[in-house]
């Protein structure tokens, strides 16, 4: 996007996302990101077994639940969109107190219990390696995770920052009830499939046409360039600017003209001929 002349005013991504925001933003080098992924996977390898349940609830409705059973926040994504992670036992004893309230949750596709305090093991490692990696103040604003504000200066450039981040709730919500302050603002999703669209349209202050996908979900049965060409229509049907010129290279286009007002309502159907119709009704007789 940013090499065909969108420019982004600011970055946002859940959990892992907002390391790859930071990338792009300069916070660290293309190299050190991918080393910091990899090392996060390899760490989450060694955590025990765990997972996460998604809740339709907003945190302090089952606050007394998350207690008792020690289990934690691990992300609050939109209005009634929370996320609790912790081992797979007490998750199931969390499902049945949530089902006795009639509040159905349903599991995350993970094995991992991120955001947990199942991961107190390997944080040292993770703040080994960003030690010893360089960070930049960001070049183009990131919204944290931790905070939903802007991330600042002195936050990007500390380990502790992105140790805090891999550890606590992910406040994807707040960033983007933040971003959504300023009208006419759109949201460009540049991750395979719709979650984080799901995410940015359950704030109220987010219009639907404001968020836009850039690859399919893997159940769209479309071809892959055909659905990001819409969405390069889309984008600029928002207002946004495209260079052109590198979408469509040397290839000779025509502009066509449209009518300034808007559309009439006018109905041009041809109607039977009612002589033809008698014809018709005469000799069946």
């Amino acid at each position: 996007w940013i090499s065909w002349g969108v420019a982004p005013s600011a970055l946002i991504g859940h959990s892992m996302g907002e390391n790859t925001a930071a990338c792009i933003a300069g916070v660290m080098s293309f190299e050190d990101c991918i080393g910091l992924v990899r090392l996060r996977g390899l760490l989450f390898d060694r955590v025990p077994a765990g997972g996460m349940l998604s809740v339709p609830l907003e945190p302090q409705d089952f606050a007394a639940e998350l207690a008792e059973l020690e289990l934690d926040l691990a992300a609050v994504n939109g209005p009634s969109m929370s996320v609790v992670s912790g081992p797979d036992a007490k998750l199931d004893a969390f499902a049945a107190k949530m089902a006795a309230r009639e509040i159905e949750c349903q599991r995350i596709a993970i094995s991992i219990a991120a955001h947990s305090r199942m991961l107190e093991g390997i944080l040292g490692e993770f703040r080994a390696y960003l030690a010893s990696i360089r960070l930049n103040p960001p070049q183009i604003p990131i919204i944290s995770n931790r905070s939903g504000q802007v991330l600042t200066d002195a936050e990007a450039t500390s380990p502790d920052y992105w140790v805090a981040h891999l550890r606590g709730t992910v406040r994807f919500a707040d960033g983007i009830a933040f971003l959504a302050q300023e009208p006419g603002r759109v949201f460009l999703e540049v991750g395979p499939g719709r979650a984080m669209q799901a995410m940015a349209k359950a704030n109220a202050g987010v219009a639907a046409h404001q968020v836009v996908s850039t690859l399919r979900h893997r159940d769209h049965v479309t071809d892959d360039d055909t659905y990001f060409m819409a969405a390069l229509g889309r984008f600029w049907a928002c207002g946004g600017t495209i260079d052109w010129d590198q979408i469509w290279g040397g290839a000779r286009r025509q502009r066509l003209s449209l009518p300034g007002y808007a559309f009439q309502r006018k109905r041009y159907f041809i109607e039977r001929s009612v002589s033809a119709v008698t014809e018709t009704a005469e000799e069946l007789a």
